[in-house]
């Protein structure tokens, strides 16, 4: 069932660090030339103040360097080391579901948590374990219209997972807390006004953000420059990235730490269900 990804990462190979990879790209400098400087941090919203949803989201995301956001399709989820022997290709990644799957994008659960939470269509999904294929969340409100999954507050029973959402009617995204229990989302509410986002720092003390190592270190960044993907790392969210690892011709879609950061996620195309 997986030979399709397995054939296409045969190609992987490590990447070395260039100058042109290291620029933002365009559309990042346009789009948040208020917030940003090219390659560093944000500016902090004023003393007291609740920042914009878009600085928040870009604390948990990192910068859009894959452009549009891909459409709903078929996925895999697979699983590689983070570190792999010098001067040799990774080695074969491992799906971490038997399948592939409609999903956006996901995330590991924290660790000592074996689940996994993925975006398809506003809906979120859940794995409860590895080797089990995800399913609706019982709770779920279509009319919340979550478009982005970002972290998990830290030390919090339930689990609460923060998303992005665009409810009816509004013009721009909405940060929504979600309190998930065994099987279901048991409530939600809209943030809009919380000490732990008044700076990056603040944010990553008070969140678990999967995207990241501990206190917003170590991020990853995907991207796709039309022929191959990339993982790049910001060694501090907002700095400038350095090359990761190159992963040929098979688009990345979203990519997380695992748990640790022994190994890495990444949630690739199944080309068998024609993506």
């Amino acid at each position: 069932m997986a030979s399709g990804f397995l054939l296409a990462f045969n190609r992987l190979r490590r990447t070395h660090v260039s100058a042109a990879r290291l620029r933002c790209s365009a559309a990042l400098a346009l789009a948040a030339t208020s917030l940003l400087g090219c390659g560093g941090s944000a500016v902090p919203p004023p003393t007291g103040a609740m920042p914009p949803s878009s600085m928040v989201i870009r604390w948990a995301l990192g910068p859009e360097h894959r452009g549009e956001e891909p459409p709903l399709g078929y996925r895999y989820l697979l699983a590689l080391p983070s570190k792999p022997a010098a001067g040799k290709a990774p080695k074969q990644p491992k799906p971490v579901l038997p399948g592939c799957f409609e999903a956006m994008a996901f995330l590991p659960a924290p660790q000592g948590d074996p689940r996994f939470f993925f975006l398809r269509e506003g809906t979120v999904l859940v794995s409860r374990a590895r080797q089990e294929m995800p399913v609706p969340l019982a709770g779920n409100d279509p009319a919340r219209g979550i478009t982005r999954l970002l972290a998990f507050a830290r030390h919090a029973s339930p689990l609460r997972l923060l998303v992005a959402a665009m409810p009816g009617g509004t013009q721009e995204e909405q940060l929504w807390l979600l309190a998930i229990g065994d099987g279901a989302i048991e409530s939600a509410r809209q943030v809009t006004a919380e000490p732990d986002f008044s700076s990056q720092d603040a944010f990553f003390e008070r969140f678990d953000v999967p995207r990241c190592l501990d206190g917003g270190r170590s991020c990853l960044v995907a991207s796709w420059d039309g022929t191959s993907s990339f993982l790049d790392i910001e060694p501090v969210r907002g700095q400038p990235p350095r090359a990761f690892q190159e992963l040929g011709g098979l688009q990345v879609i979203d990519a997380t730490w695992a748990p640790g950061g022994e190994a890495y996620y990444v949630l690739v195309p199944c080309h068998e269900k024609g993506d």
